[in-house]
């Protein structure tokens, strides 16, 4: 099976600025530019690869979940669908620090 696109959303991005800085902290704390340099890109390949096996039903269908642990990050959840020309649709986002 060829890999997928994958695409984020707006509210993806929304929510990523909600619930991250755009900038380090000065002690450190993860950015939103860390989350997507260096955790997005695993997970993207992963729902690229195979998006069925990867994820699991979510409460409202056509929505399946992403969950998975980071290098920054204690546990990343993607609400992903399948858009009507089979990419992959990533538009939600939830951070365990």
């Amino acid at each position: 099976m060829p890999e997928r696109q994958v695409r984020f959303t707006p509210s993806f991005f929304d929510r990523l600025d909600e619930l991250l800085p755009a900038e380090r902290g000065a002690d450190g704390s993860l950015s939103a530019t860390d989350f997507l340099l260096y955790e997005l890109p695993r997970m993207r390949d992963l729902l690229a690869a195979d998006f069925e096996r990867n994820t699991l039903p979510a409460d409202e269908p056509p929505v399946r979940l992403f969950v998975g642990a980071g290098a920054l990050v204690k546990s990343v959840a993607l609400y992903a669908l399948v858009a009507p020309d089979g990419a992959v649709e990533v538009i939600w986002v939830l951070i365990d620090r």
